[in-house]
């Protein structure tokens, strides 16, 4: 979806104004600063937008942005791959491959598919100011560099139905369970059945 939204008509480019850009960050959001800033009219010329966003304070959701119009909305979307045990990605290892592939080019060796990727599509929108206004959102580098495990205890996390959303989530069981410690461990799938390994 994200190749889609972001195809705009030359047409439309040059007959209404239209322009699109993506914003891509490997380093999450101050989630309060965040919130801040949805509640701005920063995205006020902005006619459509949506992505994937990454807050501090939360390793397990991804949060889905949504702006269509004046409506702006964050939510919680999924669950990152990387905060899920390798070997319950799927029900075997032609499944687990599967998912690996499909996210291996977006894949950090720490922080797995947690990322802020983001599609903005608008007419005469301000796109040096939306970046500027989103960067100032983001953790600074020393921040970054305190680890995850750190940052529960700096940032104020406002999106609190979040937790309450993990509380009761049918994955909880298969998440990874402490914070800092997201490399993946091939070996943990050794045991996971080959495809047609119970079929006879």
């Amino acid at each position: 979806w994200i190749e889609e939204l972001s195809k705009v008509h030359n047409s439309e480019i040059d007959e209404y104004g239209f322009s699109s850009f993506t914003y891509k960050k490997r380093k999450p959001f101050n989630p309060q600063k965040l919130f801040d800033l949805l509640s701005t009219k920063v995205f006020k010329e902005v006619v459509r937008a949506k992505g994937y966003v990454w807050t501090a304070t939360n390793q397990y959701v991804c949060g889905m942005l949504n702006v269509v119009g004046d409506i702006c909305t964050l939510e919680a979307n999924n669950i990152w791959w990387a905060a899920i045990r390798k070997s319950k990605w799927g029900d075997n290892k032609k499944e687990i491959k599967m998912v690996e592939d499909s996210v291996k080019d977006i894949w950090d060796p720490v922080y797995g598919d947690r990322r802020i990727e983001l599609v903005f599509i608008g007419q005469t929108m301000n796109r040096d100011e939306i970046i500027q206004k989103l960067d100032e959102c983001l953790i600074t580098d020393e921040e970054f560099a305190a680890g995850d495990w750190k940052w529960k205890e700096i940032f104020t996390d406002p999106f609190t139905e979040w937790e309450l959303m993990l509380k009761n989530h049918p994955l909880k069981a298969n998440f990874k369970e402490k914070d800092g410690e997201w490399e993946d461990d091939d070996s943990e799938c050794e045991d996971v059945e080959d495809e047609n390994e119970n079929d006879n």
